[in-house]
């Protein structure tokens, strides 16, 4: 049988994945720094543990040798994937993660053709970084073939985890990005404002630095990429007046006083709001005609939806019998409706189309975390 692990499986949402694939009859090998609360969690769910960190090669190579598929957990990514998915080209390991980073998506996508030769699978984002925007990119390019211009946005209330909260930090003293005729663009804070109508309300929306304007890229060949959030223009104002302030972070030792404090303060989304909170999600295509097409849909929260993804992905991939290598977006890797079958999340509504009905939440299941 293969053999999967979780590395940074005792985190928000790292352990909340371990718990629900066991509860599915899998039994991952969970690993990660801390020897204490892995042996908690093993306990937990009667699953294996590995104690290791990514400073040796030569032990995470031990460590993962057997290992068919690894899934990383364990953020700020950019920390910690270059040193997994280096050592996982070396072991023939399929890789995979929760991530939503820019930088690493692009690292991921730069090792292509290694992975390739090495015969093994690189997908990063599996979670809500970036699989429903991506199913969204993809459906609304397939409404527009001829589309040069693709915005995307969303909508959550849930409260943030410790990781999520602080590769937001890590990021805030950097600029945001878009995707401007085939390259990736630096734009300063808030040059980038539109409107964005969900579920009947407009809302005013800034540009953010989110995966797809690098997966959406690889899935569409659409050139031209913006995803954006809804704020109100108080936020927007004074998150402006933040920025030049945000340039403390890059002093030594700060960054990792904050981690501390943010694993102190943050404790993530509560059970109520795993499972009820929702996410709307927005997308637009434009030609070069001016023909648009516009799409919303929603989906549970943003964690839920991760552990659902993560958890049911893993299990598709363990019953191929030919995994496909290289670097891959999850719509290039992973079948549509794997996605849109899953609980909690709502067929696709046009805006041409009548509205659709959320689906009832009682009968979703309990999701990956």
């Amino acid at each position: 049988m293969a053999n999967w692990m979780i590395y940074g499986a005792t985190g928000y949402t790292g352990s909340r994945i371990a718990k629900q694939a066991k509860s599915l009859g899998h039994s991952p090998i969970l690993a990660g720094r801390s020897e204490h609360l892995l042996y908690k969690l093993s306990k937990e769910t009667d699953c294996p543990y590995r104690v290791f960190d990514l400073q040796n090669n030569k032990v995470v190579q031990n460590m993962i040798q057997d290992v068919d598929i690894l899934l990383n957990c364990a953020g700020p990514f950019i920390f910690t994937t270059p040193r997994l998915l280096s050592n996982c080209l070396i072991t023939n390991t399929h890789y995979l993660d929760i991530t939503g980073e820019v930088a690493v998506f692009e690292y991921c996508a730069k090792r292509h053709r290694l992975a390739e030769g090495a015969h093994t699978l690189i997908c990063p984002g599996i979670g809500f970084d970036v699989v429903p925007t991506d199913h969204l990119a993809v459906e609304l390019s397939k409404a527009l073939p001829d589309a040069t211009q693709l915005h995307l946005g969303f909508k959550s209330n849930a409260p943030l985890s410790p990781g999520t909260t602080k590769t937001i930090i890590h990021s805030l003293a950097k600029p945001t990005f878009v995707r401007s005729k085939g390259e990736l663009v630096a734009t300063p804070f808030g040059l980038h404002q539109r409107s964005m109508e969900l579920k009947g309300v407009t809302y005013s929306a800034i540009n953010i630095t989110w995966g797809d304007v690098v997966t959406a890229w690889y899935s569409t060949g659409i050139n031209n990429i913006e995803v954006y959030l809804p704020l109100s223009p108080k936020k927007i104002k004074r998150l402006k007046h933040l920025q030049p302030l945000l340039t403390l972070l890059k002093l030594p030792g700060l960054p990792s006083f904050i981690g501390t404090f943010v694993d102190y303060v943050v404790k993530g989304p509560s059970q109520y709001s795993l499972e009820y909170d929702r996410c709307t999600l927005w997308g637009e295509v434009q030609n070069a005609h001016g023909d648009r097409r516009e799409a919303t849909f929603e989906t549970p929260n943003g964690y839920q939806l991760t552990i659902s993804i993560a958890t049911i992905y893993i299990g598709w991939l363990l019953r191929q019998s030919n995994i496909k290598s290289g670097y891959l977006t999850p719509t290039q890797c992973f079948p549509a409706e794997l996605f849109f079958s899953m609980p909690g999340v709502s067929p696709l509504q046009w805006k041409d189309q009548q509205p659709f009905t959320c689906p009832d939440e009682s009968t979703t299941t309990a999701a990956i975390e």
